[in-house]
């Protein structure tokens, strides 16, 4: 009977720390489905929040697989979002672009800090696009990194328009610079030309002064005096100064 009450004993301590255990399990699913909950929560936020962004963005995990790309990456590559988790660049821009996106993700990893560059890509319709492109590192709770999140602006039309006022900023140079080669030249053959002419006027002049005698007076075409010898001042009266630049008639 003692043997009999005792395994009585032992069995109800068993379904008791059996029960309890199952408690347990109970509490622990309880509050493993609370952190399901929660984590689907925060993915929904998540990816409601990077589908609002009206560029480009994206998350990578530490070996540059994609965790989660916004609608508008996939419409820039002809993808659905959904078919980019767990693969690489290589997918939708090659294995080439592919290693340069990975080694700059390393950079990022490596260096704990945020990046912008410049990168060239091909969209869906293989046509080259510029993009701005700034990565930042993700951490866990531990403050380890695990990851890269990244958004790219398309920048191919500033890139256009740079290019556009780039040539015409040239095309302006060469002009100006021709122009002023030419200004230069002109300015030289005036020179000279005034040089030549005041020679001239100055062999004129000591001509005029120095004829034996004889009042001499030039005019142009429209009866103005461009000449005058001491002689004429002499015999007329007035002194050049008075009278060259007047008419005939004044």
């Amino acid at each position: 009977m003692e043997n009999e009450k005792k395994s009585k004993q032992q069995l109800v301590k068993e379904l008791k720390e059996l029960k309890d255990r199952v408690a347990e399990l109970e509490a622990e699913e309880a509050k493993h489905k609370r952190v399901e909950k929660t984590l689907e929560l925060k993915k929904r936020e998540l990816e409601t929040f990077i589908n609002n962004i009206p560029h480009m963005a994206w998350l990578k995990d530490f070996d540059s697989n994609f965790i989660l790309a916004n609608k508008t990456f996939g419409d820039a590559v002809g993808m659905d979002p959904e078919y980019l988790r767990n693969h690489t660049c290589a997918i939708c821009f090659g294995e080439e672009a592919a290693k340069k996106f990975k080694e700059d993700d390393k950079k990022v990893i490596q260096a704990k800090k945020q990046i912008t560059l410049e990168e060239t890509v091909l969209d869906k319709d293989g046509k080259k696009v510029f993009l701005e492109t700034t990565k930042s590192p993700i951490y866990d709770e531990a403050g380890k990194v695990i990851g890269t999140v990244g958004i790219a602006i398309d920048i191919t039309e500033r890139k256009r328009i740079e290019d556009a006022l780039s040539k015409h900023h040239k095309k302006l140079e060469d002009i100006v610079e021709k122009r002023t080669s030419k200004l230069e030249q002109e300015i030289n053959e005036r020179q000279k030309t005034e040089k030549e002419l005041k020679k001239r006027n100055e062999l004129l002049h000591n001509i005029l002064n120095n004829s034996s005698g004889y009042a001499i007076v030039t005019t142009d075409l429209d009866m103005r005096i461009t000449a005058y010898n001491n002689i004429a001042e002499k015999f007329f009266g007035y002194t050049s100064k008075n009278v060259i630049g007047k008419t005939v008639f004044e």
